[in-house]
């Protein structure tokens, strides 16, 4: 059995924005021209790899592409975004793989950290039960920076008043 990966043209564009701008979320890495229409092949499978705790039918229900579409890069550009959106991954490339004749669509995921345990420190006046009320993040959630970086700041408020 023969396997030949291929990578789209928009994963590599993709992977140079995510390694190359570190510091801004992974949806900011899709902010970018992708040039005129191009369709790659037709899907006869779509797969998704990687994930450990989120499950495939979650990943897939937020797919446009269907089997049996000719997929398109701006077909890709506009799942990536959806896939994105559930806050449940750093990073998603998008290849082609041929097998027996057949054009697969993989999804290769990389998931968020969980959050094991939050712990509160340096606190004397207010109860930790009161802090963690007020925090979105909670404990073995998938970790959302942008939500962490709230909450800091909503403690930051509740702890002034």
């Amino acid at each position: 059995m023969m396997r030949i990966f291929t990578p789209l043209a928009l994963v590599a564009v993709l992977n140079i924005a995510v390694n190359f701008l570190p510091s801004l979320q992974p949806q900011a890495a899709l902010d970018f021209t992708l040039g005129p229409k191009e369709e790659f092949f037709r899907v006869d499978e779509i797969q998704v790899v990687g994930n450990r705790k989120v499950e495939a039918e979650a990943v897939l229900r937020k797919l446009s592409i269907k089997k049996g579409d000719f997929v398109d890069n701006y077909q890709i550009r506009h799942d990536l975004e959806n896939i994105y959106k559930l806050k449940y991954f750093n990073h998603i490339e998008v290849q082609q793989l041929r097998e027996r004749g057949k054009n697969i669509l993989v999804f290769k995921a990389e998931e968020r950290s969980l959050v094991k345990k939050l712990k509160i420190e340096g606190n004397e006046d207010l109860s930790k039960e009161d802090l963690l009320e007020k925090m979105k993040t909670k404990e073995y959630a998938i970790l959302d920076i942008a939500t962490l970086q709230s909450d800091i700041n909503e403690l930051q408020k509740f702890y002034e008043e």
